[in-house]
């Protein structure tokens, strides 16, 4: 009978093992899922706000090139008119041409440097704002990582002390 006892109590043992190594394997294979979604749900916000900034961006370039143009072939325009008048009316109109040439140039260096500066502070906005997108992902992500962690161990505890109670149980009915 004490063979018996020792006997089942050693297959109680196994079975208990074995039901600690097939829990952590499951609970294994849910917190490596549930890490993987938080983790690719930050990579997905990450390039979406990447994405954003590339079509901000080209969409700002483009804006920029058609104001510079426009005011460029409106410069240009007027240069050829200033041109034509200056060949039909050339002494004193030579100076006054020469400064209203040179006050609508200064007006497209203006507009250039305006749309310009327009440029950097969108540029400025759009970085911040992505800045804070991609912190707020990667907290979240974080944030998962620990509860799941917490999870974990205290899965662990609860298995640990649930397998200590089950080895004692079955000692102690081996021992009486």
């Amino acid at each position: 009978t004490i063979s018996h006892a020792f006997q089942a109590w050693v297959g109680s043992f196994h079975a208990a093992l074995h039901s600690k190594h097939v829990t952590q394997g499951i609970i294994k294979r849910w917190l490596n899922q549930t890490i993987s979604h938080a983790f690719q749900s930050w990579v997905s916000s990450f390039h979406a706000a990447l994405h954003a900034k590339q079509v901000t961006q080209r969409i700002i370039k483009t804006w920029l090139n058609q104001t510079i143009a426009h005011a460029f072939q409106g410069w240009a325009s007027f240069v050829t008119q200033q041109q034509h008048a200056t060949k039909v009316a050339q002494g004193v109109l030579t100076k006054w041409l020469n400064q209203t040439i040179s006050h609508a140039f200064q007006a497209w260096v203006g507009s250039f440097h305006a749309a310009l500066h327009s440029k950097h502070v969108t540029q400025g906005i759009i970085k911040r704002w992505l800045n804070q997108t991609i912190s707020h992902a990667f907290q979240s992500w974080v944030s998962s990582f620990h509860a799941a962690l917490h999870a974990k161990q205290v899965t662990q505890r609860i298995i640990k002390t649930w397998l200590n109670q089950t080895i004692a149980h079955a000692f102690q009915g081996w021992a009486s």
